[in-house]
């Protein structure tokens, strides 16, 4: 009996090198898909800044305006999807790695980024050379703003737009100018030509709930914004009086102008990108239509949000000046159906 087992012996050990060979075999296999794996997330998170760093371009108001890498082409959105991508991401710079760069809508961008040729290291013992990873990003286009919440506030002023109100064609450094009795601009109430008077001695809007305590709480909006939510459809009073002339609002302005840093170009071409955030200047206001107002009626219908720079020259409540900008607001959320005054919710990655 001891010769049979004694004879086994040299066949276990042969049977414990195959098994070794084929277990060392799995873990380097299976460290190299660990490395693959590492690559392909670096990959994906590079496509899926790059989408979305692209589709804040989207926008016919936004212009790009850094330097482009080198290969990137297509309109501003394509221009800066691709130079997000190969400038932060090397292994994409040069060739044979690539970028490419669609847009499968209007309002969406789709950016595949691929490494190619990247080396296995224990995969070579079986023939395995190199291998490619790629992947893809999808991004929507900045939505506009339906909805402003307290984080923000609106700004209790309202920008006059004629009912229906419809989206403006040009904005960046558009002035705008907020008067007593009436707001005007250069492009009208609904972008046409002259201004939009509106009876009444208002100037200011009524986001208080409690009409006693009126002029406090106007106060508290031109200082921190209004504390409430408002949405397109939603309604707003008009603050009826000359509140303009309040010592306390005629304040709360200039408080407010006082911490507005100074611009390189104020409303001359202003480049969003050169606002700090959190600019006191930096407001978001309700576009209404005041000629609706009738009677006794002080609810004005909120038709859209504009996001407006203050003049911080403005020295005085009853005349304010600013210009239109088209930037990502804060604590806003988006509107298939709001018309666009500059006031935009962040892009997202779709997929």
């Amino acid at each position: 009996m001891k010769d049979v087992f004694s004879k086994s012996r040299g066949q276990v050990a042969v049977l414990y090198a195959g098994i070794a060979a084929v277990l060392l075999g799995v873990v380097a296999l299976g460290a190299d898909m660990a490395v693959m794996y590492t690559n392909w997330q670096h990959v994906q998170k590079t496509a899926d800044s790059a989408a979305i760093a692209g589709a804040a371009f989207l926008s016919s108001n936004m212009t790009y305006n850094g330097t482009i890498a080198s290969g990137c082409t297509g309109d501003n959105a394509e221009e800066a999807a691709c130079t997000y991508a190969v400038t932060n991401d090397p292994t994409l710079s040069s060739s044979p790695n690539s970028v490419t760069v669609s847009e499968p809508t209007g309002n969406k961008i789709k950016v595949v980024a691929t490494e190619n040729n990247l080396p296995y290291f224990f995969g070579r013992a079986i023939g395995l050379s190199t291998y490619n990873v790629s992947a893809s990003a999808t991004a929507i286009a900045p939505g506009v703003a339906g909805t402003v919440n307290p984080g923000p506030g609106v700004f209790p002023i309202g920008l006059e737009c004629k009912a229906p109100c419809t989206s403006l064609s040009t904005l960046g450094g558009e002035p705008v100018h907020f008067g007593t009795k009436f707001v005007t601009s250069t492009i009208d109430c609904q972008a046409g030509v002259g201004s939009c008077p509106a009876t009444g001695n208002w100037q200011w809007l009524d986001v208080s709930t409690d009409s006693s305590n009126g002029i406090p709480t106007l106060v508290s909006a031109i200082n921190n914004g209004a504390s409430g939510s408002f949405s397109i459809g939603g309604s707003v009073d008009v603050k009826t009086g000359n509140a303009g002339q309040n010592s306390g609002v005629s304040k709360a302005i200039s408080d407010r102008m006082a911490k507005c840093p100074s611009l390189p170009d104020n409303c001359t071409g202003v480049n969003p990108n050169d606002i700090p955030l959190d600019d006191p200047c930096e407001v978001i206001v309700p576009a209404v239509d005041f000629a609706n107002l009738s009677g006794k009626s002080r609810a004005l219908t909120i038709e859209g949000f504009a996001l407006v720079l203050l003049d911080p020259a403005t020295t005085t409540s009853t005349s304010i000046n600013g210009c239109f900008v088209s930037a990502i607001t804060q604590d806003t959320i988006a509107s298939t159906t709001a018309p666009d005054f500059g006031a935009l919710v962040a892009d997202t990655l779709t997929q």
